[in-house]
């Protein structure tokens, strides 16, 4: 696992820096859920162009 991470770690600079600092499960939920809410806001609001990116932004996390 440790050999993995070494080899992605390099191309991934989004995941590393989300890594880092030790969240608790609470820290991540009420951030998923922020985002979720940010994103039905937007795709409510307007279907364009920010919508969408503001959807694979929080697929990628």
């Amino acid at each position: 696992m440790d050999r993995f991470r070494a080899l992605h770690e390099p191309l991934s600079p989004l995941r590393r820096t989300s890594i880092k600092p030790r969240r608790t499960s609470a820290d991540v939920s009420t951030r998923v859920s922020d985002l979720r809410s940010r994103f039905e806001k937007s795709k409510n609001t307007e279907r364009t162009r920010s919508s969408s990116t503001e959807a694979t932004r929080s697929s990628m996390i």
